[in-house]
């Protein structure tokens, strides 16, 4: 094998042992994004400490707007990114020569892409009591 061919394939080696460490890497917010161990029934109604015994602490605690008396909305937060690796060009490398015809070797190259969604739910809690709920969801994806 040419001194050529060995890089390649250490190259390749590289960018292999790189997507089987990064593949499936997910991530949650330090509160947000706690694993139920069963479904939780969520209602109208419901008491907020119910709420906070299915669920646990909120992420974050906003006032109402306006400010009401007695009224606060309960966010809580889950956050996912996964790693992967897209294609992101090629590079061609001179390869054998075959009937005197100098062949090429098309190989792609990766780099490495982060995609991350935040979901939140937001519960209306008024006077010690969960009003109404609504969800909210946003990916974004990038090159790193």
């Amino acid at each position: 094998m040419s001194p050529n061919t060995y890089a390649r394939f250490f190259q390749f080696a590289a960018l292999a042992a790189t997507s089987i460490l990064l593949v499936g890497c997910e991530t949650t917010g330090a509160a947000g994004g706690r694993a139920l161990a069963e479904p939780v029934e969520l209602r109208k109604g419901m008491a907020a400490v119910d709420l906070l015994a299915a669920l646990g602490e909120p992420d974050e605690i906003r006032p109402a707007t306006p400010p009401v008396e007695g009224t606060e909305i309960w966010v809580y937060r889950k956050v996912n990114e996964n790693v992967s690796l897209v294609v992101s060009g090629t590079v061609e490398t001179p390869g054998m020569e075959v009937g005197g015809v100098q062949m090429t070797i098309t190989d792609n190259v990766y780099t490495p892409a982060t995609e991350r969604s935040v979901e939140e739910t937001l519960f209306l809690i008024v006077d010690g009591v969960m009003t109404a709920w609504k969800v909210r969801r946003e990916n974004m994806e990038r090159l790193n």
